[in-house]
């Protein structure tokens, strides 16, 4: 009886930990996702104009973090230590 509930304590532990890394897997992808699209749109701005909507997002603060950390991994720590 012990030994099962052991063995059904480490197989949720597994799954738990499993589960988890592809959660960091999947937010470093977003980030990641994140940063790269804020690039494309703040190179496109500053390359070649563009409209009004699109250089307001541009110019916003946080977009322009975003795309200068881009180039930077800035989702190593959201990276499970399996990859």
């Amino acid at each position: 009886m012990l030994r099962t509930a052991l063995t059904e304590s480490i197989a949720k532990e597994t799954k738990a930990r499993i589960e988890a890394a592809r959660a960091r897997d999947a937010v470093a992808d977003a980030l990641r996702s994140r940063g790269q699209l804020a690039a494309r749109v703040v190179n496109a701005v500053d390359q070649a104009g563009a409209r009004a909507g699109l250089t307001h997002i541009a110019n916003d603060p946080l977009v322009r973090k975003w795309a200068r950390r881009e180039d930077e991994d800035d989702t190593s720590f959201y990276r499970s230590s399996s990859r």
